[in-house]
C-alpha cells in the first residue's frame, strides 16, 4: 500500500510539474493553439477555473494521450484519456478509453469511459461506460454499467445493455435492462429484469421483478413474485396477483383478473382468455 501511495503521490506531484513548466514555456500557446498533439498535460486554473491551465488550447486535438489533474479541456482526442482527480471533457468527439476518479464527459463516443463518478456522451455513441454513480448518454449502442444509475437522455434511443444497482431509464430500448432496484423504458424489445420493480409503456419480450412489473401493451411474459400489470396482454402473466384489462393468453397465480373477460374475469390458479 505504501509503495502505491507513494506512486500516487509522485504521479500528481509530476503532472503538475510538467504542465506549469510547460505552460511557462509556452505562454503564447492559448492565443495560438496548435491544431493537434501527441501528448496533452492540463490541470485546474484556479483564477480561470473555466479555462484549464494546459499545454495546448482547448480547441486542440489530441492524437495520443492527455494526462490532467483536476481539469483538462480539448475538441477531439484519439487515444487515451487519463485524469486520477477531476473533469475530463472532450467537447468534440472521443475514440479511445477515458479513464478518471471524478467526471467523463465527451460528444460522440466510440470506445470506453470509466469514472469513480460519472460519465456523459452528449451524442451519438457506441461502446462502454462504467461509473460509480452514474452513466448518460443520447443514442448509444453498447454497454452501461454503473452502481447507481444509468440514463439516456429524452428523445435519444439505445441498443445495448444497462447494469446498475439502483434505476435504468430510456425512452426506447433494444436489449435488456437489469438493476437491484428498478428499470423504467417507454418502448422495450428485450429483457427486463429488476429486484423492485419493471415498467414499459410498449413491452416486446420479457419482465421478471422481485417486487412488481407494470405495463400498457405487453407481448410476452411478465414474471413477478408479488404483482403484475398491464393493460393489455398478449402471452402470460405469472405472480402472486396478476391483472390486465384484456389478455391473449394466460394468467396464473393467486389471484388472476383480466377485467374485460365477459364469463370469469377473477379466477385463483389459472385464468385463461383466447
Amino acid at each position: 500500500m505504501k509503495k502505491i501511495s507513494r506512486a500516487i503521490i509522485y504521479f500528481v506531484f509530476g503532472i503538475l510539474a510538467l504542465t506549469l513548466t510547460a505552460s511557462l514555456s509556452h505562454a503564447q500557446t492559448q492565443d495560438r493553439p496548435a491544431s493537434w498533439t501527441l501528448l496533452e498535460l492540463s490541470t485546474l486554473d484556479i483564477i480561470e477555473p473555466e479555462h484549464p491551465f494546459q499545454l495546448f488550447g482547448e480547441e486542440t486535438d489530441v492524437y495520443g494521450l492527455r494526462l490532467s489533474l483536476f481539469y483538462a479541456k480539448n475538441k477531439n482526442i484519439v487515444g487515451i484519456d487519463f485524469g486520477p482527480l477531476g473533469v475530463n471533457s472532450v467537447t468534440g468527439d472521443m475514440t479511445g478509453i477515458q479513464i478518471g476518479a471524478g467526471a467523463n464527459k465527451s460528444g460522440d463516443l466510440k470506445g470506453i469511459q470509466v469514472a469513480g463518478w460519472s460519465n456523459l456522451a452528449e451524442y451519438d455513441s457506441s461502446g462502454i461506460q462504467v461509473a460509480g454513480l452514474v452513466n448518460e448518454a443520447a443514442d448509444f449502442r453498447g454497454l452501461q454499467l454503473a452502481l447507481g444509475m444509468n440514463m439516456i437522455s429524452a428523445g435519444y434511443n439505445i441498443k445495448g445493455i444497462q447494469i446498475s444497482g439502483l434505476f435504468n431509464g430510456a425512452e426506447a430500448l433494444t436489449g435488456a435492462q437489469a438493476t437491484a432496484g428498478i428499470n423504467s423504458c417507454l418502448k422495450m424489445e428485450g429483457l427486463q429484469v429488476a429486484g423492485v420493480s419493471n415498467f414499459a409503456l410498449i413491452m416486446r419480450g420479457g419482465q421478471v421483478a422481485l417486487g412488481a412489473n407494470n405495463g400498457e401493451d405487453i407481448t410476452g411474459v411478465q414474471v413477478a413474485l408479488i404483482f403484475n400489470r398491464a393493460n393489455n396482454v398478449k402471452g402470460a402473466q405469472v405472480g402472486l396477483i396478476n391483472y390486465c384489462r384484456t389478455l391473449t393468453g394466460i394468467q396464473i397465480g393467486a389471484i388472476n383478473i383480466v377485467r374485460d373477460k365477459k364469463m370469469l374475469p377473477v379466477l385463483p390458479i389459472v385464468n385463461a382468455s383466447f
